[in-house]
């Protein structure tokens, strides 16, 4: 009989609550959904058929940990806003006559069905989606479509260990509550944020400087390996800028305002300013989140759709050459034999060679100080170089030029960076540029080789003169030339496959060779499967902004009620009451996707960098990309905020 008490008030708790507990039980079985068809997918046997998809497993992998990490985070988010608004409910139950440890039943009553709801609307949910999810990704890839995706067993029972685990965690926290407090407490803190809240100084200072500090980060990066290493000091300094800009930061600016008397004892500028406070006080760690998270979604659906669209400019960018053969250290009969292999085979099947490019060339990693290179260590430098030296009458072959050099002059190309003197001191001997090249007609030279490493071209008469006064006795194979084929082929060719083929038939132990098309399939599904993840993860984050946002509005609701009282009976006429919460409500609503754009700009920068790790160097595409997901975005933001707005009205009136 006290087992079906204790069931009954659970219910009738849920059921009365429903404005609390529906939009969390619809999130939270969305989440649940989303988590089963990512296992789903990367536990499917089908994936392992499609090209690419061992790759995709990885990244898969990866989406599924990143949800399970912020579903944790995010449903103890949610829960500790529920027990806050609940928390008079469950005091008056105290003094109703049940304890502690009565309350505690009934709390995980409720999370047991709310939990077992969740999971199953979720994984049904789910498995219906899949099917279609799994399509979506096929055609992302590229892959031919296939149609046997059952239902997963091992996706299920992984989807229920770590959501029933969560749930547990959330009913012992909320039973830590319960214990710790009395009821004289839990009424007050239901009253909690009704005191107009203090200025405090050093936390607005310190969320000036963190906040600064991120977007001067992020503005002053040069390279991308050095944005690798700073982009999540920046983001940890954004984040905590902007949690500080509105529960401290904002409130100062707004006190600022009050005490100017002459602004704030006006009609139209008393209720906002002193409202704003009160809100800003209630509501600033909310804003800061949905802040937060709306950067997170503009940041991960622009960076993870410009690598998709811009996937072709990155592949050609890696890979400037269709094929390219090398060979390392090997006599100039073997190279010669190499290339007439190679024309003998585009003969054979009428295939025109584009961009053919083929040469010797030294390579050796240096230090550079300035103008000068050297080899020992010992020695001052700045940094690491990379030296290339080609002989002169190669590169004008390639180039179709005709420099003409002496033997103490040379031409340079530095990759992304020039070298100021007019001369450069190579193993401490003098030669003078006579030119400086912005590009060099070697494509894969002009490529985003993502490195500190400066990348030093020498063209010189001789390369065996660089070397008269060095003894190499030890490292002779360092300075021994490697030999170098590329080309491109028309697309549109005939027997082009036959041709790649037998192209990469053409090597043995002694060459390496590289071809766009192997690594392709890989490519795209790297691309692919981030852009998959970045819509699952910009989604969730979505979902988590609406939560909030419907919370908010649910809390300023039962706020305005009184507040509208109060104003009404100081004079205030109903149209200048509505007036100014209006306003007030939509500045507050407008505010955090206003600085999440904010985020968005001073970020685009180290963002570029980052992109140029995966290849893509053209700006306009992420550009474009942002520009389109900031205007969807906004919409869908607007319309939440609508939706939620009906709550909020009928709450009010």
């Amino acid at each position: 009989m006290f087992k079906r008490f204790y069931h009954k008030i659970a219910i009738d708790n849920i059921k009365h609550n429903k404005e609390l507990f529906l939009p969390y039980i619809i999130t939270w079985s969305l989440t649940i959904m989303m988590y089963y068809i990512l296992l789903a997918i990367t536990y499917s046997p089908e994936l392992s058929d499609v090209g690419g998809g061992d790759e995709m497993r990885s990244i898969l992998n990866f989406g599924c940990m990143i949800i399970a990490i912020f579903s944790i985070i995010f449903l103890f988010y949610t829960n500790s806003f529920i027990i806050k608004k609940r928390k008079k409910e469950i005091s008056l139950y105290n003094v109703l006559g049940l304890d502690k440890y009565q309350i505690s039943l009934i709390m995980i009553i409720e999370n047991i069905y709310i939990g077992l709801f969740s999971l199953i609307v979720g994984i049904l949910i789910g498995y219906l989606f899949s099917k279609l999810v799994f399509v979506i990704l096929l055609k992302l890839l590229k892959a031919s479509i296939v149609f046997d995706f059952n239902f997963s067993m091992i996706a299920t029972i992984i989807t229920v260990i770590l959501f029933f685990f969560v749930f547990i965690l959330v009913s012992i926290f909320n039973i830590y509550q319960i214990m710790i407090n009395d009821p004289v407490n839990l009424l007050i803190q239901s009253k909690a944020g009704e005191k107009e809240p203090k200025t405090k100084w050093i936390s607005t200072i310190i969320g000036v400087i963190t906040l600064g500090t991120g977007y001067f980060i992020a503005q002053t990066i040069t390279d991308p390996i050095s944005a690798l290493g700073v982009f999540f000091i920046a983001v940890v300094l954004v984040m905590i800028g902007t949690y500080l800009l509105f529960t401290t930061v904002s409130i100062t600016f707004l006190k600022h305002l009050k005490s100017k008397h002459n602004f704030y004892y006006n009609s139209k500028h008393f209720p906002v300013i002193s409202g704003m406070i009160y809100r800003m006080k209630q509501n600033a760690v909310g804003l800061a989140n949905i802040c937060i998270l709306s950067t997170m979604v503009l940041v991960t659906i622009a960076t993870t759709a410009s690598l998709y669209f811009g996937q072709n400019d990155a592949l050609k960018q890696q890979y400037p050459y269709d094929i390219v053969y090398t060979t390392f250290n090997q006599n100039d009969q073997y190279n010669t034999d190499l290339l007439n292999e190679v024309y003998d085979l585009s003969d054979a099947y009428h295939i025109e060679l584009v961009d053919f490019v083929a040469f010797e060339y030294i390579e050796r990693m240096t230090l550079r100080n300035g103008n000068k290179i050297m080899l020992d260590q010992n020695e001052d430098y700045d940094s690491y170089c990379d030296l290339m030296i080609i002989a002169l009458d190669y590169y004008n072959a390639i180039a179709q030029s005709e420099f003409t050099l002496d033997d103490n002059e040379i031409i340079t190309y530095l990759y992304n960076d020039h070298i100021d003197e007019d001369n450069l001191i190579l193993f401490d001997k003098e030669y003078t540029i006579i030119e400086e090249l912005d590009q060099i007609k070697i494509k894969n030279f002009n490529s985003a080789l993502i490195s500190t490493i400066d990348k030093l071209v020498v063209i010189i008469n001789d390369p065996k003169l660089l070397f008269e006064n060095i003894d190499v006795s030890d490292d002779q194979i360092s300075f021994l030339p490697s030999y170098m084929i590329g080309f491109n082929v028309d697309d549109g060719a005939e027997n082009i496959d036959q041709f790649y083929k037998m192209a990469l038939l053409v090597k043995d132990n002694l060459t390496r060779v590289e071809s766009k098309d192997l690594v392709r399939q890989s490519f795209y599904s790297l691309y692919s499967g981030l852009l998959f993840i970045g819509i699952f993860l910009g989604l969730l984050f979505l979902l988590a902004t609406a939560l909030i946002i419907y919370y908010k509005q649910i809390s300023e609701g039962y706020d305005d009620k009184q507040k509208y009282q109060i104003m009404s009976n100081v004079g205030m006429t109903n149209g200048e009451i509505t007036s100014c919460i209006n306003y007030q409500i939509k500045l507050v609503f407008y505010l955090p996707i206003i600085l999440a754009c904010i985020h968005l700009i001073f970020a685009f920068k180290i963002i570029t960098k980052l992109l140029a790790l995966f290849g893509l160097v053209n700006i306009k595409i992420f550009l474009l990309t942002s520009v389109i997901t900031v205007i969807i975005y906004m919409i869908l933001y607007f319309m939440i905020y609508k939706l939620t707005t009906i709550t909020y009205k009928r709450i009010i009136s």
